[in-house]
């Protein structure tokens, strides 16, 4: 009996250990946003952004509502290019760290992660940047765990 309580134990101490954060970007707009993105082709390690991102609404207080995933089109063809419409009231995650929290592009990361982001740009018509690594981090703030680019 002993030996399966300390089991238990152990289990609910190493699940509650991991956490992510997402890189997201905050539609809160009332108009359509699209995203246009290349990544750097994953030779070593494993890439912070990801080749599946995925699209959600936002709830009322425009924070992510994780049981309203949409599907992503994914409107460039190329393997390391994305270009996704993000419409109004919706976030993008388009990348995701584990067990590490961000602090900026350049630092070094845990488990073989890697800052694999070449260039964003993104654009309505009353919002436009072009964001590269060593911009990122003046335009991308951390939010309630989340590193996020969010337009109003």
């Amino acid at each position: 009996m002993i030996k399966l309580i300390f089991s238990i134990s152990i289990l609910f101490i190493f699940s509650s250990c991991s956490w992510n954060e997402y890189f997201v970007i905050s539609n809160s707009s009332k108009v359509e946003t699209t995203a246009t993105y290349k990544l750097l082709a994953a030779s070593n390690g494993f890439p912070i952004f990801s080749q599946q991102p995925r699209l959600y609404k936002l709830n009322s207080t425009h924070e992510i509502d994780w049981g309203t995933e949409t599907k992503v089109v994914d409107l460039d063809t190329s393997l390391s290019g994305y270009q996704i419409k993000i419409p109004a009231s919706h976030a993008l995650i388009f990348g995701e760290l584990s067990n590490d929290h961000y602090l900026n592009h350049d630092q070094r990361f845990i488990n073989g992660r890697f800052f694999n982001l070449l260039e964003l740009s993104v654009s309505n018509p009353n919002f436009n940047i072009v964001i590269a690594p060593i911009n990122f981090d003046d335009n991308f703030k951390k939010v309630n765990g989340n590193i996020q680019l969010v337009i109003k």
